[in-house]
């Protein structure tokens, strides 16, 4: 058990970097397909970064529903946009972007756990979950702006980590 471990922890970056891999496969398997979900929000969030490309840059985000006067952020339109931009406007490139962006987060994960226990192998494992989530590979390519959730809780905890109170 211990060669394991030392073998684990020695190879940690090429396995972080397989499970990295795997995960993006799995969140890209049925794009090429055009398997995206594509409504009413993700219309007008396309509408709203088509205007932006256009010079209408925006510091006010859609109404949030059934709360008048409450709006949401714009983070996630100027995160969209480079890929609406190489896109063309094709949604299924936004899709792709964001599953790429979801599958980074293995290891914002990787190095939260490591923080947190000091040891390789459970920042591995924990990586390693994230990585083949059903749950986390179907919110991946979700194009809302709530799919930027599965970054800042992670960054967010590091942060907190670090921070001297």
């Amino acid at each position: 058990m211990k060669n394991l471990n030392q073998t684990l922890a020695k190879y940690s970056n090429w396995f972080l970097g397989l499970f990295f891999i795997i995960a993006l496969v799995l969140r890209w398997l049925y794009l090429p397909q055009n398997a995206i979900s594509f409504a009413y929000d993700q219309a007008r969030d396309a509408f709203t970064v088509q205007e932006m490309l256009h010079g209408h840059l925006k510091i006010l985000g859609p109404p949030v529903s059934g709360v008048p006067g409450l709006f949401h952020g714009v983070l996630y339109y100027y995160v969209i946009a480079p890929a609406y931009f190489l896109g063309r406007g094709n949604p299924v490139v936004v899709a792709y972007f964001l599953s790429f962006v979801s599958s980074l987060v293995i290891f914002a994960v990787y190095f939260l756990t490591k923080l947190i226990t000091k040891e390789k192998i459970p920042a591995l494992v924990a990586s390693a979950v994230f990585a083949f989530s059903f749950e986390a590979s179907q919110y991946a390519n979700l194009m809302t702006n709530a799919s930027m959730g599965v970054w800042f809780i992670p960054v967010f905890l590091y942060w907190a980590l670090h921070v001297d109170y």
